[in-house]
């Protein structure tokens, strides 16, 4: 008879092939998990773009998969002896989540941080993701104390009640994003809510390691500020672990890069002035893939590290993937200086791995549910669930609302400061950086929970015996909020009048908020000294359609000295010259442009973030 992992020998004794019944298992379980997944892909896709289905998000079909492959395994796990290829089908591993199925969904997303909208709304997107999450937290945690001390919900302790605020804290808008993408929802909605989350969930889980630490301890108000310090200490190293991560992915890339070889010595008067000669077809091609090789390593690497010196994975690879963003792609490896093939190579390869991933994470999702009936039928309580969703919907608006009031005061102020005796002017820079009404709301209603709180709940601290308790109510909140919210995001953007099929590449549609004075200086530094040290042309190249507009603040010919590939004004794949980027509002207020500021029209095209008024004052001066 053959031996596991050997040649498959055919036992004639026992009419069988030669490997064990544990290869058989999970052979088949594999089996089994990647026809899923090819069935919730097929099924997803043929319902969002063949058949325009918007009442059932993608997410959500798959999640329905994961449901009824869940249950039809249920069964053939009660009718089978050792359930075979159905229990670990059925289970959730933390571990993979954490380490193999959720740094691709955060590196993608971290990835995809439009730089320029990223630092533009750098004041909003910071202030949902940490002042927002943490006062949801808060409220979740002292709601659910008072409605448990009140007999209105089973009994558990407040530092229970604070875990659970910062692991349901953790949104996962995965549905509303994908109907933004489709319906091309307006730029500000899009990036406030995907950067919002993408932060919140890196957020949620500092909160909920280090809330949990304290579950069935005495706690005083000295536990509470060693809390506080704890989440600092842990936020802060594992976001700079992430950029010394990304720091040695860019120097790789950098180093495999092809070498270009010199001209030839008789051919340097004739050449002068040109590129030197293209590195060798078969060396470039070579590069291309030991370049895609590291990228895809460098997804995991990050989460890996912070797992082993107990810092947060998710902060370090988000932070590592805005860095690679930064610093890693410049070095791709490209054939020409207008070639950008391995780009759009390395971003194809970033999300294919991130929608694989996703894909599995409700696939599991759904799977387990079915999996934990004892505890539904054991520890589910009406009340807590009830309560529960109560809690979020009002923690969230409790922070969404006020946090928007302080935001929009804090503009309007910075706009009249900046125009002072300008009220045109001023009101029209205070429109651009407001978060309206319709867009708060929103924002608000965009609250789905996800993957993320589910995980968390499976991890939760059991020293209480409540770790199913709260298991079972973090996954009817999200069974809920992805079914009804997910469902209602296009009549609640029909509802609210929020802009559909804006032109991303369109200045006049997706121009940014103007980044901070302190952002703008820490970039400067960063051009400055970190920048060059770093990407192998410290100038990168204008893509083809920019190459004729480059031109410098003065109007010549000659490039402008200023770094193109700005943190804070430049995205390396939709970008503006620098004598058009460079020219903003204040710049228009020192030419002494005329008083058609006063004007209508004039205030309308300042509102939407005209260019092309900005280029022609370029041209001009």
């Amino acid at each position: 008879m053959g031996k596991e992992g050997g040649t498959p020998v055919y036992d004639i004794s026992k009419h069988s092939w030669g490997y064990q019944d544990e290869s058989k298992r999970d052979a088949t379980f594999l089996t089994a998990f990647a026809m899923l997944m090819v069935a919730a892909l097929t099924l997803s896709s043929l319902i969002a773009h063949r058949w325009k289905c918007k009442v059932l998000p993608e997410a959500c079909v798959v999640l329905t998969v994961g449901l009824l492959a869940g249950f039809l395994c249920k069964v053939a796990y009660g009718v089978t002896k050792e359930g075979f290829f159905t229990r670990p089908l059925l289970g959730f591993d933390n571990a993979l989540f954490f380490l193999g199925l959720l740094p691709p969904i955060i590196f993608n997303s971290g990835y995809d941080l439009h730089p320029r909208w990223l630092f533009g709304m750098f004041g909003p997107i910071m202030a949902f993701a940490i002042a927002g999450t943490f006062i949801s937290c808060l409220i979740v945690g002292i709601w659910l104390a008072v409605v448990s001390r009140l007999g209105w919900a089973p009994d558990v302790t407040f530092a229970e009640t604070l875990t659970f605020g910062a692991l349901i804290s953790a949104t996962d808008p995965v549905s509303v994003l994908a109907v933004f993408t489709e319906l091309k929802v307006d730029p500000k909605m899009f990036y406030m809510v995907f950067g919002e989350s993408v932060l919140n969930d890196a957020v949620g889980i500092v909160l909920f390691k280090t809330f949990s630490k304290y579950v069935g301890y005495k706690h005083s108000a000295a536990t509470l500020a060693i809390a506080v310090v704890d989440f600092i200490v842990i936020f802060g190293g594992s976001m700079l672990l992430g950029f010394v991560c990304a720091i040695g992915t860019a120097l790789c890339l950098r180093a495999l890069r092809a070498a270009e070889h010199p001209r030839p010595a008789h051919l340097e008067e004739t050449l002068d002035g040109q590129e030197p000669a293209p590195p060798d077809e078969a060396e470039v091609e070579a590069s291309r893939h030991l370049q895609l090789g590291v990228l895809a390593c460098a997804v995991f690497v990050p989460a890996l590290l912070a797992e082993l010196v107990e810092l947060s994975g998710i902060v370090a690879t988000l932070f590592a993937a805005i860095g690679v963003r930064r610093w890693g792609v410049p070095n791709l490896q490209e054939r020409t200086a207008l070639d950008y093939a391995q780009q759009h190579r390395a971003e194809s390869l970033l999300h294919t791995m991130a929608h694989l991933a996703d894909t599995a994470v409700f696939l599991y999702l759904g799977l387990s549910v079915p999996a934990a009936a004892g505890d539904w039928r054991k520890k589910y309580s009406h009340s807590l669930v009830a309560w529960s969703i109560l809690a979020c919907l009002v923690g969230r608006a409790a922070h969404v609302y006020p946090l928007s009031i302080f935001l929009n005061r804090r503009a309007t102020n910075e706009a009249n400061r900046r125009y002072a005796g300008r009220p045109t002017a001023a009101a029209a820079a205070a429109t651009k950086e407001s978060i309206p009404k319709n867009m708060q709301h929103m924002l608000w209603f965009s609250g789905l929970r996800g993957a993320v709180a589910f995980s968390c709940a499976h991890t939760f601290p059991n020293k209480e015996d409540h770790r199913a308790l709260f298991s079972v109510t973090t996954s009817t909140i999200i069974i809920v909020s992805m079914y009804l919210l997910g469902a209602l995001t296009v009549p609640v953007l029909d509802y609210l009048e929020i802009p559909t099929n804006c032109d991303a590449s369109s200045p006049k549609q997706s121009q940014p908020p103007r980044p901070s004075v302190t952002l703008r200086h820490l970039s400067r530094l960063e051009e400055s000294y970190i920048y060059p040290s770093i990407v192998r042309d410290s100038q990168p190249r204008l893509p083809k359609r920019e190459a004729q507009s480059d031109r410098s603040s003065d109007g010549s010919d000659t490039p402008s000295d200023e770094p193109l590939n700005s943190f804070s004004g430049r995205d390396d794949d939709d970008y503006t010259p620098p004598a058009v980027e460079m020219v903003d509002l204040d710049v228009k207020d020192d030419l002494d442009v005329k008083d058609d500021l006063d004007v209508k029209d004039d205030l309308d095209a300042k509102a939407s973030g005209d260019l092309d008024s900005a280029s022609t004052i370029a041209a001009m001066v």
